[in-house]
Formats: structure tokens, C-alpha cells, sequence
């Protein structure tokens, strides 16, 4: 057994031997010379191993006291491994912080859960967005090596046990989303998106999943996000959880009345593909509130406005939307007995990669209409995927395909329909208008991957309604701060050009590459002068330099206290 607690000089005489990746210590009991064999073999007894990186010092075992007693009684037992880590990454978790701080997180929280317990959600958040991870499972090993908010670490199983089942409740969670949408509801006409999205869950005591359309995997149940977004600076609003069983236009209603009651009044509601119907449209007019939608080029009435007015938007410079790359022109026509706006636009970057798609498509199923000309059709010849695009003729007879042609009129229509896409609104605007604001939809896309991809949430990881409600709130509350990451990386970008530099991973790395070092007077200091890319990051996301050294600061004074 290793003396683990005690390092000794390795004492003189002794002999090393290296084996993997430790180096052992062997005492030379006795040398015996073999006359045999004409050289001396010693008798060793292993008496502890080195220290890794070190050619003096050693760890003594058992053995040791047998043979240097002496030594091992001079030798001072090393003190008790200190709480925090002699070096400490701050950076990261001080900007995490600081943004909460600034955008009135920390404030919201403090008043509903009490500072101590805010702190470890915050400190919880933390770790979510540096780690890049919603398991719980190493929270201590990082809070050990990262700058705390308290002087203390909480386990994981006060995590999963303490604040995820009693902190974190349901009164708690409405009260912080009243309190942050408060602070948020502004005066005049705002844009907020809504889409949802699942997480599968096997777990027994989740009672609100069920059984719906996953986009992952619909034979397992699912439990629905919906989600707000404020248009203008891509902020998340609130959310609400369903049942994998309920269907878009029911959230729909649902995220409607929270707007309602979080005092949202003039707003303008903004919806993909999915939320189009007669039904939801209808319900939007009766509410009051205006909308936008894309809608789906299935559509007859679509596609007949989008062949109507092709040629009239194509390649027509007055209908090109500059900066945006995109033909567009805005017509006006009744749809379920009000006046809507429908703008129509032109890809033609999308038009000429689709039509490729399709061309080449085409080729290779005429291709294998002309192998099975020569061959004959076999029992499991299947002609429906062709008939869509080529008159066939088959003799059933004989099997054979007899003739095949091209379906030209249909093709060119089809064709045709490539790179247009329309969008209807509810109120009066062009189309370069309804286009910009449109496209701040993809925010809430954004959203969502930043927590399935960035922050590693792909299935929930816990086993009831408590737990799934708690955990949820603290993503949504990191996706806050995972937020004004992204703007901060988007601007940066701009500036700089550079799109590798400066993602959201690798701005919080370069962050968490700020460290401080406890010295012998046992408070922690920086020791080293921030980069040119961390003062960078940190100006962009409004955070002083000298941030990092106060809350350094503030540490140590909860050390000493």
C-alpha cells in the first residue's frame, strides 16, 4: 500500500524501474556475485515509485519504514487536497454570469429562489453552456476547476435530488417567466416567433409524454416545447411544455393566451408551413392579432399565383430585393373573407440547384425506363414512381414495356414552380419588409439547435414531471445567455470577417482559457493579461475587463469569511 499522503527524496543506492507509465524504487537488499554468469544480481524489494514528472522525489509504501525509518520520520505528511483547484478557469462562467447580471436574470431569480439557491442555478446554467452538456453527472469535477458564485460545491445528487425536485417548482417557473416577461414586454408593435419542437423519453413517470409526430423517433413517446422568440433581438420569451399527442394549432391557442396574459398587446405572430389552415387563420382574425405565415407550394391557390405572376417577378429588377439576393413582388386578394397580402419570391440561387436535383433525377429514372424496355418487367417491377412524368404503354401480355415519353407540358410546369416560395401576411407591407422580418424566423430554429446540438439536450434525462419541468427551465434560462453568445458571435464576424474564430464554442473556449492561481498567501489572482480575441468577445458581449478581477475578488472574501 502507498504512504499517498507523504513524498520523500529518493534515497541514494536505490535502483529505478520503469514499467507502463509509473517508474518504480527498488531497496537492494544484497549483491551476490554469479560466477556463472560473471556479473553481480541483487536481491531488490520494491519500495514505493516516483512521482510522475519528478527524477528526486518518491512515494513511499509499507516497505519503506523497513529499511528507512529515518527518512520517513523526517519526511511531512502533505496536507488534505484543498476544496477549489490551484488554478481556477474563469472567464467563461464570470461573462455566463454577468450577462444574467445585466439582462435582470440574476435579480429575477434572487427574488423568487433567494441568492444562495440563484447562485446554484446560475452556477448550474454555467456548466450547461461551458460544458456544453445538461448531464449532471461531473457538475462537481467542473465546479472544482471553475470559479463558483458561492464557496462551496454542490453534488450532483443536490442537483438532481434537492434542486431540480424541491428548489425549482412549478409556482416558482410562472413566476420567473411573468417576471422576465415584464421586464421584456415592450410598447409598440413587436414580432414574436413561435414553433415548437420534441424530445423522446422512455421514462415511466413522465406522464405528459405520449405519442405524436417526432421528427426523431416516432415510436418512442415525446414530450413538445413550444417556444416564443422576440423577432427584433432574437430573445426567448417563454415556453410552454405539451403532451406529444397535441397538435400545433392547439399550442398555437395556448402560447396565445400566455402572450395575453404577460400583457403583450400589439404584436405581430409569425409561423412556418405547419401552422397554415383555415381554422388557425380564422382564430388569429377573431383574437386580433397580426400574423405572418409561409405557405406551403402545394397549395392550388398558391401555385396558380405563383404561375400567374412568374414571369412578372423573374428576373424583373424592379421586383430584386437587394441584400437579400431575391425577386419578390406583393399582392393583395381575399382569402376566408379578409383581406390578405400574399408576397411572392424568387431564389434563383435555390431555383437552379433544385432543378438540377430534379433533371438529374429525371434522366436516371428514363434510364431505367429504357433498361426495362430491354429486359421486360419482372414481378416486382414497379412503374408508379414513373408515372408522374412519362406516359407509359405496357403490353401486360407479353410484360414488356412497350414505349414511354416524357410528360413535357407537366415537367415544364413543374419546373416552373422551382425557387418561388410565398409568404402571407395579415396586415399591409411589401414584400422586401415581409421578407426581413420573415427571415428573423429562423432565430427560433437557432434555438432549438442550441440546445439540442450545443448544449447536448437531445432526450431530457430524467425520470418525472418535476424533474422534466426543473431541467427544461434551466435550459431556457441558459438559452437566454447562449443568446447574447450568438449576437455577439455574429456581430464579431462582421466586423472581422472571421467565421471560425469566432462561433459560440469557440468564443466561450477562448474565455475559459482566463484562469487565476491560488499563491501562498492562499487567495486566487490572475496571472496573465487577457488576449487580444478575449478583450474582444468581451467588449462585443458589454463586459468590462477588470469584471474578471472583481469577481476574483469577491471569491476570495468568501474564502476568508
Amino acid at each position: 500500500m502507498y504512504l499517498n499522503n507523504i513524498i520523500v527524496d529518493r534515497p541514494k543506492g536505490t535502483k529505478l524501474c520503469p514499467s507502463g507509465k509509473a517508474v518504480y524504487v527498488y531497496h537492494v537488499v544484497e549483491t551476490n556475485y554469479d560466477p556463472n554468469k560473471k556479473y553481480n544480481t541483487d536481491k531488490r524489494v520494491s519500495i514505493g515509485k516516483m512521482v510522475a514528472g519528478s527524477t528526486t522525489q518518491m512515494i513511499p509504501n509499507e516497505r519503506f519504514k523497513l529499511y528507512y525509518p529515518d527518512v520517513l520520520a523526517k519526511a511531512s505528511e502533505l496536507p488534505a487536497p484543498p476544496q477549489f483547484s490551484q488554478t481556477l478557469h474563469v472567464g467563461a462562467v464570470v461573462a455566463e454570469r454577468e450577462i444574467a447580471e445585466n439582462l435582470g436574470i440574476t435579480k429575477i431569480l434572487s427574488q423568487i429562489y433567494g441568492e444562495t439557491v440563484a447562485g446554484e442555478i446560475l452556477d448550474v446554467v454555467a456548466y450547461i453552456l461551458t460544458e456544453e452538456s445538461a448531464v449532471f453527472q461531473h457538475f462537481p469535477m467542473f465546479m472544482r476547476e471553475h470559479l463558483p458564485s458561492a464557496a462551496c460545491i454542490r453534488s450532483d445528487s443536490y442537483i438532481s435530488s434537492t434542486l431540480l425536485h424541491k428548489e425549482i417548482t412549478a409556482e416558482k417557473i410562472s413566476e420567473m417567466l411573468r417576471q422576465w416577461n415584464k421586464l421584456n414586454c415592450e410598447s409598440g408593435k413587436i414580432y414574436i416567433g413561435c414553433d415548437s419542437t420534441n424530445f423522446n423519453t422512455e421514462a415511466h413517470h413522465i406522464h405528459i409524454s405520449d405519442f405524436g409526430a417526432a421528427k426523431d423517433d416516432p415510436s418512442e413517446p415525446q414530450v413538445n416545447l413550444a417556444v416564443a422568440v422576440r423577432q427584433s433581438d432574437t430573445t426567448p420569451l417563454f415556453y410552454d411544455l405539451f403532451p406529444g399527442s397535441i397538435i400545433d394549432l392547439t399550442e398555437c391557442e395556448q402560447l396565445i393566451d400566455q402572450m395575453r396574459d404577460f400583457g403583450y398587446r400589439d404584436i405581430g405572430l409569425l409561423f412556418d408551413r405547419g401552422y397554415f389552415s383555415e381554422t388557425n387563420v380564422k382564430m388569429l382574425d377573431d383574437i386580433g392579432y397580426e400574423f405572418m405565415m409561409m405557405l406551403r407550394e402545394d397549395y392550388k391557390f398558391v401555385r396558380a399565383m405563383i404561375k400567374d405572376h412568374a414571369a412578372e417577378i423573374k428576373d424583373n429588377p424592379d421586383a430584386y430585393i437587394s441584400g437579400m439576393e431575391t425577386f419578390g413582388l406583393t399582392f393583395s386578394s381575399d382569402l376566408y373573407g379578409k383581406e390578405r397580402w400574399f408576397h411572392v419570391y424568387f431564389d434563383e440561387v435555390k431555383a437552379s440547384y433544385a432543378k438540377r436535383r430534379f433533371l438529374n433525377s429525371l434522366s436516371a429514372m428514363k434510364s431505367e425506363l429504357m433498361e426495362l424496355q430491354e429486359t421486360g418487367l419482372r414481378k416486382n417491377s414497379n412503374l408508379s414512381k414513373y408515372k408522374p412524368w412519362f406516359d407509359i404503354t405496357v403490353d401486360k401480355t407479353a410484360k414488356r414495356l412497350v414505349s414511354f415519353s416524357a410528360k413535357e407540358q407537366k415537367i415544364s410546369e413543374h419546373l416552373l414552380m422551382y425557387g418561388f416560395f410565398v409568404i402571407m401576411t395579415s396586415e399591409s407591407m411589401d414584400a422586401e419588409t415581409a421578407l426581413f422580418t420573415y427571415r428573423g424566423r429562423d432565430n427560433i430554429e437557432k434555438f432549438f439547435r442550441g440546445i439540442k446540438s450545443g448544449m447536448d439536450f437531445d432526450s431530457p434525462g430524467v425520470h418525472d414531471d418535476n424533474a422534466l419541468a426543473a431541467k427544461i427551465h434551466l435550459m431556457f434560462i441558459a438559452g437566454i445567455i447562449r443568446n447574447r453568445f450568438v449576437l455577439a458571435s455574429n456581430e464579431i464576424k462582421k466586423v472581422t470577417g472571421n467565421k471560425k474564430s469566432f462561433t459560440v464554442p469557440s468564443m466561450i473556449d477562448q474565455l475559459n482559457q482566463i484562469e487565476c492561481t491560488a499563491f501562498e498567501d492562499g487567495r486566487y489572482h490572475r496571472r496573465y493579461a487577457l488576449t487580444a480575441k478575449q478583450k474582444l468577445i468581451l467588449d462585443t458581449l458589454k463586459i468590462r475587463h477588470d469584471t474578471v478581477d472583481h469577481k476574483i475578488a469577491n471569491f476570495n472574501e468568501k474564502l476568508t469569511t
